[in-house]
């Protein structure tokens, strides 16, 4: 359970007990099934098609390491086989939420890690569009203050200026 603990806060961490803070444990279980990704509790089919992911990207970086061992490149892009992989099962999913919500490719997916890192990417976005807009309104606030106006009109008296 290792992977699904490392770099987790202590509400993940197993404790004396086996379970986490919200008595939560990670072995697959049949039980009431709780909202909170932190509480999530693992059924027998969705912990299976983890394994058999974790597995896959296993023998992926099995393959990779043997085959740059062997001098044999599987691959002539950039990124490894594993990325590959990775970018490959993360569309997937990305792919079965469009359909899901019945939306084309256009629509961008964004996965997140937790509830917290998915706000966290929505108001670090609101705060760079933010500061985009406060270049564009400041472009002319200084001389204006001055009493020197960019445009053709003062906004006060719509008369022209030049």
């Amino acid at each position: 359970m290792h992977l699904l603990t490392e770099g987790a806060d202590e509400r993940s961490i197993i404790l004396e007990t086996g379970q986490t803070k919200y008595h939560h444990v990670y072995n697959p279980r049949t039980c009431i099934q709780r909202s909170s990704c932190t509480c999530s509790i693992s059924t027998k089919d969705s912990y299976m098609a983890a394994e058999q992911i974790r597995l896959e990207f296993l023998f992926t970086a099995v393959q990779e390491a043997l085959d740059n061992q062997t001098g044999q490149k599987t691959s002539q892009k950039c990124k490894s086989l594993v990325e590959d992989l990775h970018d490959q099962k993360m569309e997937e999913i990305r792919g079965k939420i469009r359909k899901y919500f019945q939306v084309d490719e256009s629509v961008s997916v964004v996965l997140a890690p937790s509830g917290t890192d998915a706000e966290m990417i929505v108001t670090l976005l609101a705060v760079v569009k933010n500061e985009l807009i406060r270049q564009e309104e400041r472009r002319g606030a200084a001389p204006a203050g001055g009493g020197f106006l960019e445009g053709d009109i003062m906004a006060e008296t719509n008369e022209r200026t030049k």
